[in-house]
């Protein structure tokens, strides 16, 4: 996947999938931003999981495609990390 620079100086969103979403991220899903302030760790069989923002909620799809803020390089090695142990 590509990203997309951002409207900030020295950042970039990354797309990926929600599963890759961390507490702390900013998110951008459907045009909308959200700061996540926690999440679920459901069983591997469990096809959806709960986000917690600053101002609610939501169960997520693992696969659904969001995009997070990555301000120095540091989600991007993350969701690389993530994709290459996936793959071993």
């Amino acid at each position: 996947m590509q990203a997309h620079q951002g409207s900030s100086a020295g950042g970039r969103w990354v797309p990926t999938f929600a599963t890759d979403i961390e507490p702390g991220d900013k998110i951008r899903r459907g045009g909308v931003e959200r700061f996540v302030v926690a999440r679920d760790y459901p069983s591997r069989h469990q096809p959806t999981y709960r986000v917690e923002y600053t101002t609610g909620g939501e169960s997520i799809g693992k696969l659904a495609i969001v995009s997070i803020w990555d301000p120095d390089g540091s989600v991007s090695q993350r969701v690389q990390d993530i994709s290459a142990a996936a793959i071993r």
